[in-house]
């Protein structure tokens, strides 16, 4: 009986480190009003898989009639990564409005922003992303970042 004991506990013990491993994906949501003080969306992303390359996701709502959305331009923004050495990396580029699965009220958004990142530094990134806001760009309810692991 003891050994039947000490069998299930090493058993549960090596399950329980088993199920310890890092998920292949994770993803944040920031709403519109929890952005810092500088209007900035933050992120932190664990980017230190030497095997690995990674593919970020963003992913939002729009509160608006998708009539009014589809003539709207795209949105500008702005990412910046802070590696972990503190060098900043500027990437502009747009959300695209019109790309959305739409309801009557409100419209869905998630774009592959970046495929296969092989980041130059290992370690916990830093990731702030600017939306431009001004007449004419429709608010977003938040921002989302989803990153993947990609193992070769």
């Amino acid at each position: 009986m003891r050994n039947l004991v000490h069998i299930l506990f090493w058993g549960m013990c090596v399950l329980a480190v088993a199920s310890c491993r890092k998920p292949s994906a994770m993803e944040f949501f920031v709403l519109n009003e929890d952005r810092g003080e500088d209007g900035l969306y933050r992120y932190e992303l664990d980017l230190s898989d030497s095997l690995a390359t990674y593919d970020v996701y963003l992913y939002s709502r729009i509160d608006e009639q998708s009539s009014t959305l589809s003539q709207l331009d795209d949105i500008p923004m702005a990412a910046y990564w802070t590696a972990p050495d503190g060098e900043v990396y500027k990437d502009s580029f747009y959300f695209p409005v019109r790309d959305a699965k739409k309801g009557f009220f409100s419209s869905e958004y998630k774009l592959l922003y970046r495929e296969g990142i092989a980041p130059v530094q290992r370690g916990k990134w830093r990731l702030h992303i600017d939306v431009a806001q001004y007449e004419g760009v429709p608010v977003l309810r938040g921002l989302g970042v989803a990153y993947k692991t990609i193992k070769d």
